[in-house]
């Protein structure tokens, strides 16, 4: 009777746990979907100091092209005395309007990964850990982390070929070190600054002030992220390295170190286009 017991409930847990796996699994896929669905407007105000680098991105894309799915690798810590851990990530990032979603998994033991969702759908941010993607280790939504979460789509257009030419919701504006890109957050307008090489290529990008974690009372912090070995990757040209950091005087910390390892358009189904 107790072994039939255990099995049951054995059972039960199994279940519960798939279940919320599954349902973890259709949150990032909703995500995405929201991220690909297309919301043309024309572009207006881009700088002079951008239209170079906005053909050259455009130029490799089908014209159906309306986001990117970007396959990338690295590792992140949570502050300065953990150890990096290793992730894999896959980020659809829109072309059309700002929005992503980008769902990686991070090792944190042997065997053991916590899986991680961050998100702006465009309007509402989101930010979502669960361990082994069953157990809810942190969650934030809505228009409360909507800008800090619009900032990062706006930090990471040199990762989203094309949308330079093709994003109409950015307001721009050129400043004595390069541009300022602002948008539309929930109540709030997201700001970032993006430094161009004498080439005209994106090697960084940040703001001033960036929500630092997901309670009410969550500090603004100087933030920002670098760019670098700019090529090509499945045929588009984008930067294959970022390392992002908060920047508070004095003490910067860097916490994430990506690579694209690969990058594939999508139309406006979610299809790939020429793989």
């Amino acid at each position: 009777m107790t072994t039939a017991l255990g099995v049951v409930l054995f059972l039960l847990l199994a279940v519960a746990a798939a279940t919320l796996r599954l349902g973890f699994a259709r949150r990032i896929r909703a995500l995405e979907r929201a991220a690909i669905a297309p919301d043309l407007r024309p572009v207006r105000g881009l700088p002079d100091a951008l239209a170079p680098l906005a053909e050259l991105t455009d130029e490799p894309l089908p014209e159906e092209a309306v986001a990117i799915r970007l396959h990338q690798t690295g590792e992140m810590r949570l502050s300065e005395d953990k150890p990096w851990q290793p992730f894999t990530a896959e980020q659809v990032i829109s072309l059309t309007k700002p929005a992503f979603a980008w769902a990686a998994r991070i090792r944190v033991a042997p065997g053991l990964s916590v899986v991680v969702l961050d998100a702006f759908d465009g309007t509402d941010g989101h930010l979502e850990a669960r361990l082994a993607g069953i157990l809810p280790v942190a969650r934030a939504d809505g228009t409360g982390v909507a800008e800090a979460e619009a900032q990062r789509y706006l930090a990471e257009l040199a990762w989203a070929p094309g949308a330079l030419a093709r994003n109409g919701h950015i307001d721009w504006r050129a400043t004595p070190s390069g541009v300022t890109a602002a948008t539309l957050a929930g109540r709030h307008i997201a700001k970032v600054e993006l430094r161009l090489t004498g080439d005209g290529l994106i090697d960084a990008a940040g703001s001033p002030a960036r929500r630092r974690g997901t309670g009410p009372d969550a500090p603004a912090e100087p933030w920002g992220g670098v760019f670098d070995d700019w090529g090509e990757i499945g045929g588009l040209v984008m930067p294959a390295r970022a390392e992002v950091f908060w920047d508070p005087p004095g003490a910067r910390f860097a916490y994430f170190r990506g690579r694209v390892t690969r990058a594939v358009p999508l139309d406006a189904a979610g299809r790939p286009i020429g793989t």
